[in-house]
């Protein structure tokens, strides 16, 4: 049966329809979800967005237009909802203050640094989209340039001149801060 076909049977309510275009497209659509999301992504969240295209498709049945491949639209909705789930996993995931913090026996100490912990925090929550993200997922979850070049759809050296601009940015606020900057 061709996609022109599934999609009239699925205008009819027809959920065999919705099983003939899972089974021929469940593989491309979990790859398109992986190689975006990557290894920011567990299985259950490719498993869950993949149902989850499939789930939109047969929400939209009603509208949708009779071609003769729907590999297109299907890609699209599974970037779509892939991009969709990664923007909230990175919103949903503070900044970690252990991480950040380094311990000391001194409690002056300790206060000056959970102090510009808050303030570097305060610093990155004002940077716009991809700048911010770039700077945590490198900075402060570890992903390596090309990752985050794949994740951001960007050239590699995009994504260093951004993190060179945002490290600068950060200096300057810093001194702005009134805090000292050691190299």
């Amino acid at each position: 049966m061709d996609d022109c076909t599934v999609i009239k049977r699925l205008k009819q309510n027809k959920e065999k329809a919705l099983e003939t275009l899972m089974v021929r497209y469940t593989s491309y659509v979990v790859s398109i979800i992986v190689r975006i999301g990557g290894h920011l992504l567990s299985s259950q969240d490719v498993e869950e967005i993949a149902s989850d295209v499939f789930y939109a498709i047969w929400k939209r049945r009603e509208s949708l237009i009779e071609v003769d491949s729907l590999k297109p639209y299907i890609a699209q909705i599974a970037r779509n909802m892939t991009k969709t789930r990664l923007n909230q996993t990175r919103e949903e995931t503070p900044l970690d203050d252990d991480i950040l913090v380094i311990h000391s026996e001194d409690i002056d100490e300790q206060l000056i640094q959970k102090e510009q912990i808050k303030y570097l925090h305060e610093t990155i929550s004002q940077f716009h989209f991809p700048d911010k993200d770039i700077l945590l997922a490198y900075y402060f979850w570890n992903y390596k340039l090309t990752d985050i070049a794949k994740q951001f759809e960007l050239p590699l050296s995009t994504i260093k001149s951004k993190l060179y601009r945002g490290r600068c940015e950060l200096v300057k606020r810093f001194e702005e801060g009134g805090y000292h900057y050691e190299a």
